[in-house]
């Protein structure tokens, strides 16, 4: 837990150095949806803030390529599931656990995500992204942090699904409202795009921030 916390201060600065792009997507959005008479709640706006913080983090802890480290190696595929256990239950646990904010997140910000299986189906799908990067980067790719990932997802989604039985109006906040008001193409495709920023700020903008204004 201590070197995950120790993480913490590198990943607010590899944010740092993409918060921009989230601003314009945001502005962007707004402006486009607006045209089209949809309006963006307050709290969606700063619920992508946080998200792509999220998604900057977990990126940041798998360890993924960039511009500067990018090398393919694909000797280090680990295919046998489960078969460390129960010596690496830590490892699992934090596999799990890194992925529990998306499972929340997913539902609370975008109306489709309600569905458990969507939630599943995106936590699998961003792990395998994961895991595929790694590749580049001289890590494992793992099918353990596969499955243990996309669990973390889904339990994710149970505590949101919890909190909503009980705080469903606070959470109605975080939602656009897709029935009186459709959301248009960028919308709807909204978190995916996020990620696809996030990752492409992480392999070319985050190494550079990092060489010109936070190197040591």
């Amino acid at each position: 837990m201590n070197m995950y916390m120790s993480m913490i201060p590198d990943i607010i600065k590899s944010y740092s150095a993409l918060v921009i792009l989230i601003i314009l997507w945001n502005i962007y959005v707004v402006y486009k949806n607006k045209k089209e008479g949809t309006t963006l709640p307050i709290c969606h706006i700063i619920g992508t803030f946080i998200f792509a913080f999220l998604i900057t983090g977990m990126f940041y802890v798998a360890g993924l390529p960039d511009i500067f480290n990018f090398e393919l190696s694909i000797e280090k595929i680990n295919m046998d599931i489960l078969t460390n256990w129960p010596s690496a239950m830590g490892l699992y646990i934090a596999n799990v656990i890194m992925f529990m904010p998306l499972g929340f997140m997913l539902p609370l910000l975008w109306r489709e995500y309600h569905n458990p299986l969507r939630v599943l189906f995106f936590s699998f799908g961003l792990s395998m992204v994961i895991e595929i990067s790694q590749l580049f980067n001289h890590r494992v790719t793992d099918i353990d942090d596969l499955i243990t990932n996309t669990l973390g997802g889904l339990l994710g989604y149970v505590i949101y699904f919890l909190f909503y039985l009980i705080v469903k109006p606070l959470f109605k906040h975080f939602k656009v409202d897709w029935f009186s008001d459709p959301p248009g193409f960028w919308l709807e495709y909204e978190n995916k795009i996020l990620i696809i920023l996030v990752y492409l700020g992480n392999f070319f903008l985050s190494p550079l921030a990092f060489r010109l204004f936070f190197k040591h």
